[in-house]
């Protein structure tokens, strides 16, 4: 993974966590931006292979709009994965997508059936994925 694309994601999603975390959404005016900026840095930096980018972007995108269709969770947190899922590639996704699945079934034996914000626990499987692979 290039470190211009992964420092300036992971930089986009310590904002996205904070605004998360202070208003339970993931604005569209920020995060349609950056898919069209990674995509831009891409063509650019070419460190993974498009299959795996875009695999990536299904796989995890695909996973979490199934959950925003059943009203489980927001639209923004499916763009936000789909976007991790492009930066990071599949097969660094399925880690993320594991990492954050502990993370959230503590958060909900914690706190139970509350609201949570979704893009903290994203940044933190991230920077973990990023910096243990």
């Amino acid at each position: 993974m290039s470190p211009w694309i992964t420092f300036s994601s992971l930089g986009l999603l310590i904002y996205l966590a904070y605004y998360d975390w202070k208003n339970l959404k993931i604005p569209n005016k920020v995060i349609l931006p950056a898919v069209g900026a990674a995509i831009f840095l891409r063509l650019i930096i070419q460190d993974l292979s498009w299959d795996e980018s875009f695999y990536g972007m299904f796989f995890a995108g695909g996973i979490f709009f199934m959950g925003a269709w059943m009203g489980k969770m927001g639209g923004g947190d499916f763009k936000l994965m789909a976007l991790v899922g492009f930066v990071f590639g599949l097969w660094h996704v399925f880690w993320i997508l594991w990492i954050l699945a502990i993370f959230l079934l503590i958060t909900w034996l914690v706190r139970g059936n509350r609201p949570v914000p979704f893009a903290p626990y994203v940044l933190v499987a991230a920077f973990l994925v990023y910096f243990s692979a």
